[in-house]
């Protein structure tokens, strides 16, 4: 199998009015990548204390609930390849009360350019999953861009607390 080289592509149009908040996990190659790909894309920047970031950085290093809260407030729809999200009550209560829109790699041990070459290939499902899923939800993806599964609110709360629920 040839593989293709993702910067020669042709520019595909942007994904309309949505921003992607990169993880910064999966790197800023990536984040660059998917810019030169038709994604509108956020990325954690590197932060110390008594540093001022322009407006939109998001600081590297934040919690998994900080981010997800900033993502919220933003409207932002969040490239992860943390896993952990469905098992984690915490994680996933937050999801919930941010509202979150959140598409994962089903692998998170692919390379940089292989993460890149999956989130390409699911544009189109995640541009129609944005149009037609109530937010909030979890989809995973393989390295084809394929989805794997898919977390609606009512499996996403499954199992909480109601303390936890918001």
């Amino acid at each position: 199998m040839r593989s293709k080289k993702l910067s020669a592509a042709k520019p595909q149009e942007p994904l309309d009015g949505y921003v992607f908040l990169v993880e910064e996990s999966l790197g800023k190659g990536l984040a660059k990548t998917l810019a030169e790909n038709g994604f509108c894309v956020m990325y954690q920047v590197p932060w110390s204390p008594g540093m001022v970031l322009q407006a939109g950085e998001i600081p590297a290093g934040l919690k998994d609930p900080e981010v997800f809260r900033i993502a919220g407030e933003m409207g932002y729809v969040l490239l992860s390849k943390d896993l952990v999200y469905r098992y984690h009550p915490l994680e996933r209560a937050e999801i919930v009360r941010n509202q979150l829109a959140v598409f994962q790699l089903a692998n998170g041990n692919l390379t940089g350019p292989a993460m890149a070459r999956a989130f390409i290939a699911a544009k189109h499902l995640i541009d129609r999953q944005l149009k037609r899923k109530p937010r909030p939800f979890v989809t995973r993806i393989n390295q084809d861009g394929k989805e794997t599964v898919s977390y609606p609110r009512e499996r996403l709360i499954k199992g909480l607390k109601e303390s936890e629920l918001p």
